[in-house]
């Protein structure tokens, strides 16, 4: 079964808003990356993306977070939450862990004592949203109140649902559709 993750960005983190601005809105060129991947990894981003730039994203590497990325495999769901609002849905197309890229990608923005979010996973087909973290837990049977903080693996509902929902990695794209508190924004 496909496993869920879910990754949180703490709502007004100006450093982390900065580097979603720049490798998940405005994405990352093969390019870029290619001196920092190994051919295999470049020949296998290239087959799935083509020539259009990746949405990247990264985590650290502490032990917690270290356990989840290892279970994350190509096909995977991952939604990013931004305090309380969901604000991304997509599919992990690979991951690569390297210290090097993620100084690449994202430079210190708070000072040397920035720490490095070398846990990196390339995200196909990316879809941002605007679905309030309450509609989510009510939806998924999570607890009224649930605080996700850090990077959390999905329950095993989340998965199923959410696996019936979604189109496979390299899927045609579907219309959205859905309440009104489930809208895509542009």
């Amino acid at each position: 079964m496909s496993n869920v993750f879910l990754l949180y960005m703490p709502r007004g983190n100006n450093q982390a808003m900065v580097h979603y601005q720049d490798t998940i809105r405005n994405r990352v060129s093969l390019s870029r990356l290619s001196g920092f991947i190994s051919d295999n990894m470049r020949a296998k981003l290239a087959s799935i993306f083509g020539t259009a730039p990746i949405a990247v994203w990264g985590s650290q590497a502490g032990d917690r977070n270290r356990s989840n990325f290892e279970r994350m495999t190509p096909g995977d769901d991952v939604l990013i939450i931004e305090g309380d609002s969901i604000r991304l849905i997509g599919k992990i197309a690979a991951k690569v862990e390297s210290k090097e890229l993620s100084r690449e990608l994202w430079k210190p923005i708070a000072g040397p004592r920035d720490l490095g979010w070398e846990l990196i996973y390339f995200i196909a087909n990316p879809r941002e949203l605007d679905v309030p973290l309450t509609e989510f837990c009510r939806l998924f049977d999570y607890a009224p109140h649930f605080r996700l903080r850090g990077y959390d693996r999905g329950t095993r509902a989340t998965r199923a649902v959410l696996l019936s929902l979604r189109r496979p990695v390299l899927g045609p794209r579907e219309d959205s559709a859905g309440s009104d508190s489930c809208r895509e924004t542009s």
